[in-house]
């Protein structure tokens, strides 16, 4: 595996080539906040992969995070570093941004590198707490409109979309031994990891499916005042972000919480809708 982490190129294709079903610095974000959208983009992708992608021993991959993000601090305190990171330590100074989000972001992938599941569903906010709500409030940084107040909303909405993720990714996490579903949870609806990977989903997963979404919308619905409290360059992207999210919770809705048999995506009528809603909503 290539492991040249600290080229800008790589970084660069990174950041526009892995999927994501929200979307990231669109066309409707002005060009001048994309670059530092696509810098902290790469970042974290590339902290996700050095997590999950690598084949190496867990203690390689947790030295391998501490040295991608002591470059991004090396930067950031006035030292050198690769044109990628010297950008990114650019847009940290230029935006004011709060390295200590980046660095809560890195423990995300540290958890993931030491992951065995989550007892309770309070373990797993703590989880999304590093891993969806610091890119929020960044974005907030970056906008300007980092208010306590929405940083509180954003985080509920961040939230919201990482736990979306999870339950679309049910079957595809569970084979890759990532068990997001709290296990007081599996115990309540007597439901086993193996039955999280064997479609189509029996009636005690698609109810306990539907017990994460129901918690799920009301984080959704706890972060939409958002959408009319950011500054006017992020609002319509935000309400592309939230309304995509609600589309795949109605998705899996749809289904009838079956996302064993076949992975819920947004499809191209989805995100027409998706785009005709946004706008509606303006």
């Amino acid at each position: 595996m290539n492991r040249r982490t600290g080229s800008a190129p790589i970084l660069e294709r990174l950041a526009h080539t892995h999927y994501e079903n929200f979307p990231v610095a669109s066309r409707f974000i002005p060009a001048e906040f994309r670059t530092p959208i696509h810098l902290l983009y790469a970042f974290a992708r590339v902290g996700d992969d050095i997590a999950d992608e690598w084949t190496d021993p867990p203690k390689e991959r947790l030295q391998a995070l501490d040295a991608w993000l002591g470059q991004l601090h090396t930067a950031v305190e006035g030292g050198t570093g690769t044109d990628f990171f010297m950008n990114l330590a650019d847009a940290v100074r230029r935006y004011r941004l709060d390295i200590g989000l980046l660095d809560d972001l890195i423990e995300a992938f540290r958890m993931d590198v030491r992951h065995t599941g989550f007892a309770a569903y309070d373990d797993l906010l703590v989880y999304c707490r590093h891993s969806a709500n610091p890119i929020g409030r960044l974005m907030l940084q970056i906008f300007n409109c980092a208010t306590p107040g929405n940083c509180d909303l954003s985080d509920a909405l961040c939230t919201a979309l990482q736990l979306a993720n999870f339950w679309q990714d049910l079957l595809i996490d569970t084979v890759r031994h990532r068990y997001y579903v709290p296990e007081e949870d599996c115990r309540t609806f007597g439901v086993t990891r193996d039955a999280c990977q064997a479609p189509p989903a029996s009636a005690a997963v698609r109810a306990l499916m539907r017990f994460e979404l129901d918690r799920t919308k009301l984080l959704f619905d706890a972060g939409k005042p958002l959408l009319d409290r950011v500054s006017r360059p992020f609002r319509f992207e935000l309400r592309l972000i939230w309304h995509g999210g609600m589309r795949i919770v109605r998705t899996i809705e749809d289904r009838q919480y079956d996302t064993l048999t076949r992975r819920p995506v947004l499809s191209a009528i989805d995100k027409v809708s998706v785009l005709f809603q946004a706008i509606a909503s303006r």
